[in-house]
């Protein structure tokens, strides 16, 4: 996972069009007593250009559905849709957290600490910023065959 994180945090002054620049996040993340730690982007390399945070990291939810066949896959992700256009609307930003809904055994977990016999599809953090730029995307024709 931290390999995965550095592949997506190129340092400054690249020209890469996608990723998260080191503008979107601190050098240091903020602390948190909570079980699930905010994400550390910088990964100690320093080369985060935020301020430091120390409000809170946000509110957790998880999205889970009935039963966990195809179908529900795919109305699970309608509603992610749905959750993540409204809180856009409200200026609410998400992280998704999909690492513990896609292995078995932290799946489980997550589903035993809910106690809910539905099946969690993805955990979120929803918060707000104080500002926030907008982060490079590539072309649309870079990632789509017309």
């Amino acid at each position: 996972m931290l390999a995965e994180i550095e592949d997506w945090t190129p340092t400054r002054g690249t020209a890469r069009l996608d990723g998260v620049p080191a503008t979107a996040y601190a050098a240091q993340p903020p602390a948190s007593a909570e079980d699930l730690p905010v994400r550390d982007f910088d990964l100690g390399r320093g080369i985060g250009s935020l301020p430091a945070e120390e409000s809170a990291s946000g509110v957790v939810a998880v999205l889970a559905t009935e039963r966990d066949l195809e179908l529900d896959w795919l109305q699970g992700g309608q509603a992610l849709e749905r959750v993540l256009i409204t809180a856009a609307e409200h200026w609410a930003f998400a992280a998704l957290h999909s690492q513990i809904t896609e292995v078995d055994h932290q799946r489980a977990e997550l589903r035993r600490e809910m106690c809910i016999s539905g099946y969690p599809q993805m955990l979120l953090r929803f918060g707000y910023a104080p500002d926030a730029s907008m982060t490079p995307r590539r072309p649309v024709d870079a990632v789509l065959d017309s």
